[in-house]
This record gives structure tokens, C-alpha cells and sequence, in this order.
């Protein structure tokens, strides 16, 4: 109710660049199309953004992005994956450097390397691909609040719409948004009616702000993440 009563008036802004703060419903919206990227799978079928860049800086030195499906409570924890291997933590990106990719033991085979215990099945009739457990941003020390007070000009969304038209191969999105405009640290007026626009890759390089309010969405979470500028399209 809270939400829906913020929102009421909400009206479009004219098109600019600007910094977006992302909700942690939000942030992980954008963390589940960066996950299959990340699995040796779509790289050894040339399906993913982050091809041949291990040892390479892909993203903010803001941003660490982990699996674990050891950890304890989370929600796709277990002890081992679905092909028996013992599952883990693996660091994907640390420091916005990409360590190495999701592996089931195919796709390790393939490679030569030991699989990460990422060998998902649908179900006990289908071969295991390689997925994520618990998938997330690691969060860092400031308040989501502290995060909008440092920002001038910008937008905090609250809401995303039409995530599934987005490229997980080229990384390229284009969604509607709602959420509240950011004037002088301060959240306004609410907005409605926009729509953020770029590249997951270049979201991720742009990344200025991570809070410390992780938040887990089924097996994917993610604090409340800022980014320096994105394409804002209004009126």
C-alpha cells in the first residue's frame, strides 16, 4: 500500500542521462540476465557477452558478483548439485574483474577444469545444463539512503517492465520504468511512463554506488545499486 500511495501522480520526465538508483527488485532483475552469461555453457556455444575475458575488468571495481550454493539458509541450497558434485562458492567478478565462469562437469570436461557443482536439472528425466543457486551482487557499507542523498539529478526506480525483451547474448535492454525522481538528494515527485535504455555490460562499468541492504529474491539477490548515468527516455 505504501508503495502504490508514492506512486499516485505519477507522471513521465523529459528524456535525459542521468544517474539511476535500483531498487534491490530492481538490481536483481538485471542480475538474472547477466547469469546465464556466466555459465562455461553459453560461452563454449558463443552465446555469451563475457567470451574470452577472464583476467579482464568487465564491470566496476564496485561490483563482485558470487554463486554460492553452499550458503547457509539460502534458498537454493544443497549439499550437492544435480550430478552429485559438492556445490560451493564460486567469485564470478571481483572487483569487476572476471574470474571464470558456472560449470557443470561437462562443460568442465570441455575445458579441463573441475565443475563448480552447478549441474542443474528441470527434472530427474533431464540432462543437467549449468545454472546458478544462489546467484548475487555482493552489497558494500552505505545505506540505500546515503546513496540517494549523494545524488543531484537522477531517478530511483521502483519498477521494471518488459525485462524478457532484453538480449542475455548482446546484453542490450530497453524497459519501461517507474520509480521517484532524484533532485538535489532528495526523492521528489514520482515518475511513471519512461523507459531506461543501454547495455548490461556498460551498466555494469558505470556502477558507482552499492549498498549494504542485500536482499534475495528466490535464489538471486542484490543490494540497492546506483548507476553514474543511463539513458532515461520520456516526452
Amino acid at each position: 500500500a505504501r508503495r502504490a500511495v508514492r506512486m499516485l501522480g505519477a507522471r513521465p520526465v523529459a528524456t535525459r542521462r542521468a544517474a539511476v538508483i535500483l531498487e534491490p527488485y530492481v538490481a536483481t532483475g538485471f542480475l538474472g540476465l547477466l547469469g546465464p552469461g556466466l555459465t562455461a555453457e553459453a560461452v563454449q556455444k558463443n552465446r555469451s557477452p563475457f567470451a574470452g575475458k577472464v583476467g579482464q575488468q568487465v564491470a566496476s571495481t564496485m561490483v563482485t558478483v558470487l554463486d554460492d550454493g553452499a550458503m547457509a539458509g539460502g534458498i537454493a541450497s544443497a549439499p550437492f548439485d544435480g550430478e552429485g558434485v559438492p556445490t560451493g562458492r564460486t567469485v564470478l567478478i571481483e572487483g569487476g574483474v572476471l574470474k571464470g565462469f558456472l560449470h557443470n562437469t561437462y562443460t568442465a570436461a570441455r575445458d579441463g577444469v573441475q565443475s563448480t557443482g552447478n549441474g542443474v536439472r528441470g527434472s530427474f528425466k533431464s540432462t543437467p545444463e549449468v545454472g546458478t543457486t544462489n546467484f548475487f551482487i555482493q552489497p558494500g557499507t552505505v545505506s540505500p539512503e546515503q546513496l540517494i542523498r549523494d545524488t543531484a539529478s537522477g531517478l530511483y526506480v521502483t519498477e521494471v517492465m518488459g525485462m524478457h525483451t532484453a538480449n542475455p547474448i548482446s546484453g542490450d535492454f530497453s524497459v519501461g520504468a517507474a520509480g521517484i525522481l532524484i533532485e538535489n538528494g532528495q526523492l521528489t515527485r514520482p515518475v511513471r511512463g519512461v523507459a531506461i535504455a543501454g547495455n548490461l555490460l556498460e551498466l555494469l562499468n558505470h556502477v558507482d554506488g552499492v549498498a549494504g541492504d542485500l536482499t534475495f529474491f528466490g535464489g538471486r539477490g542484490s543490494p540497492t545499486i546506483r548507476v553514474a548515468r543511463m539513458s532515461i527516455s520520456g516526452h
